[in-house]
């Protein structure tokens, strides 16, 4: 099923596409319950597929929707200095949510 996203939205996805993979991502350096790389790659992946037009099917999301990952990247966000990718990430996760069916 395709979609067509706003401009806006779609800037805001490849601005996370971007965005380098903050240390703390990449060596899944929190304990949380799930691998924060795989979160990530969740939020890359499902970016690129809206940018490509697809629909994002809510059964095919492993974390990002769970409320504790947005406590979590508020926790990282304010510890760790990465208010921009944190941010946008939850931007992101906002446009997927949309866009999800």
């Amino acid at each position: 099923m395709k979609n067509t996203i706003l401009q806006d939205e779609k800037k805001i996805l490849l601005n996370f596409i971007n965005l380098p993979i903050p240390v703390i991502i990449k060596d899944n350096a929190i304990d949380f319950k799930y691998d924060l790389m795989e979160c990530y790659e969740e939020l890359f992946n499902s970016s690129h597929s809206l940018i490509d037009g697809h629909l994002i099917n809510k059964k095919d999301i492993f974390c990002i929707f769970d409320n504790d990952f947005n406590i979590l990247l508020n926790f990282i966000a304010n510890k760790y200095d990465l208010r921009t990718f944190c941010d946008c990430s939850c931007q992101v996760i906002e446009i997927i949510k949309k866009y999800s069916i």
